[in-house]
């Protein structure tokens, strides 16, 4: 596993760090190394039914075939996943999964950078894809509001397909964000940088504590 020294190299890599010192703002990165994730208390807030943006720098740092596919991110009960994010076991793309709908939108992830992804959940409508500030493609899938038994970073269930690699600066917004907004704001803290749409923040992740801080819309 990379420790942190090493992943700020591959945010250098990719022009990550020079960005973050001139804008004063470094992502919270936090690392998984394949043998368990973080976890987090179901709340309606989190539901992406009816549409919105999830966000977050990742990562991967495995080599060979892991055998399954490093879950990212998970909001999951009894009746399965409302949302599953997933990184391909090749590194060559991300899977989704919600309900019985699975689709698959490929990229490169296995070149050793840390990339932006960013998620357009339309209701009824499926998920765009973008990644670092370019779209790569749509999953036809409905995110249905199942109910949930709480959120996963790192792996499906607290224990199933961990992740291997890095996650940073998930985001999770009511609204879906327009692109451009998107790219101005992946390497800004939205609060000094007073994002246009930080009244329909929903959740944003504080790694330096292990902590996902779920807010209320006003």
């Amino acid at each position: 596993m990379k420790k942190f020294s090493q992943l700020m190299c591959a945010l250098a890599l990719s022009g990550l760090t020079l960005l973050a010192n001139a804008q004063g703002y470094s992502p919270d990165v936090y690392e998984f190394g394949g043998s368990g994730g973080l976890a987090f208390d179901p709340a309606p807030e989190l539901s992406m039914g009816t549409g919105g943006t999830i966000e977050f720098w990742v990562g991967a740092d495995w080599q060979t075939d892991p055998g399954y596919d490093p879950v990212i991110l998970a909001n999951a009960g009894e009746q399965g996943a409302s949302y599953l994010i997933a990184m391909l076991r090749d590194r060559d793309g991300l899977a989704f999964v919600s309900g019985s709908q699975e689709e698959v939108v490929t990229f490169n992830f296995a070149d050793g950078r840390f990339h932006h992804v960013a998620l357009r959940i339309w209701p009824q409508e499926g998920i765009d894809v973008m990644v670092d500030g370019k779209f790569v493609g749509s999953a036809d899938i409905n995110v249905q509001d199942l109910p949930s038994a709480g959120l996963w970073l790192g792996t499906m269930d607290g224990s199933s397909s961990p992740y291997v690699g890095a996650i940073a600066a998930l985001r999770i917004w009511r609204p879906v964000l327009p692109a451009e907004v998107l790219i101005e704001y992946s390497m800004q803290d939205v609060f000094a940088s007073v994002h246009p749409n930080i009244d329909q923040l929903i959740a944003i992740s504080d790694f330096s504590s292990g902590q996902l801080l779920v807010v209320q819309p006003q």
